[in-house]
């Protein structure tokens, strides 16, 4: 490989990693929207339930002070009918027994109703946290991308200007080369870089099989087309395989 190649080569890599980091800020940025939107649900629940509590109490308390005036009601009954009062008492004392009832039964309301509105609110602090690391994430991916395409305007100027110096080259082509190979590999984000390029009328999107001592090894995806090379991805599936330099490409056929 020639020094201009090697120079090419580096500036698709330095493509790819910024492409890596692109997509990995955005896989990010997914899982936190994900987050954030299987709060929503729980703090809309935590709400409704914290809503119904609330009608509960109001409702009880209706019930205490109805209760607290038949109390006084009967109170001045015992009072005007002296001759009642055993009858009278008794059932004052039912209805000292259920006011009581209802008021424990409220204090607990209320301190379930304390419970709900600590879990609600910690619930929107965690949400707004993810909503700033959302934000966060988003503002790196934005940065990865201006860096990508910052890259790939760079290549594409040196690009140019290698051309610019070099001899023209003649290609006649009737059809897609059958079969190239690896020239370079990037273990780290699994990126392969093949020797066909635009001059020998393969394009953006073409699927290939990868192979070895005539072996199918893995399938993979034509990114950037260049000149004389393209940038390969290879697909999921396919990613632990470890793509090797001089592995054998062809073009998938349609």
């Amino acid at each position: 490989m020639d020094k201009n190649k090697q120079i090419i080569v580096a500036f698709l890599l330095i493509a790819v990693l910024a492409l890596g980091a692109a997509l990995f800020f955005y896989t990010e940025s997914q899982k936190e929207l994900k987050a954030i939107n299987s709060l929503k649900p729980r703090i809309d629940s935590v709400t409704a339930k914290r809503i119904d509590i609330i009608k509960n109490i109001e409702f009880l308390n209706s019930q205490r002070e109805k209760l607290a005036l038949q109390l006084q009601d009967y109170s001045e009954k015992i009072q005007q009918f002296e001759a009642d009062i055993p009858k009278l008492k008794t059932e004052k004392e039912n209805i000292t027994v259920q006011l009581v009832e209802v008021e424990k039964e409220s204090a607990d309301l209320i301190n379930t109703l304390n419970a709900v509105t600590a879990q609600e609110s910690a619930l929107k602090d965690e949400f707004a946290k993810a909503q700033l690391s959302h934000e966060d994430l988003l503002e790196a991916l934005e940065y990865a991308g201006k860096e990508k395409s910052e890259l790939e305007e760079k290549l594409k100027s040196y690009i140019q200007k290698s051309q610019g110096v070099q001899l023209g080259k003649i290609v006649v082509k009737v059809a897609k080369p059958a079969e190239g190979s690896v020239v370079e590999v990037s273990r780290e984000y699994k990126f392969s870089v093949m020797d066909l390029g635009e001059q020998d009328g393969v394009k953006s999107g073409d699927l290939l099989e990868i192979y070895r001592n005539n072996k199918l090894i893995a399938k993979a995806l034509i990114e950037n087309i260049y000149d004389d090379m393209s940038s390969v991805i290879v697909f999921d599936q396919w990613r632990d395989v470890d793509i090797l330099v001089g592995d054998t490409v062809k073009l998938q056929k349609s």
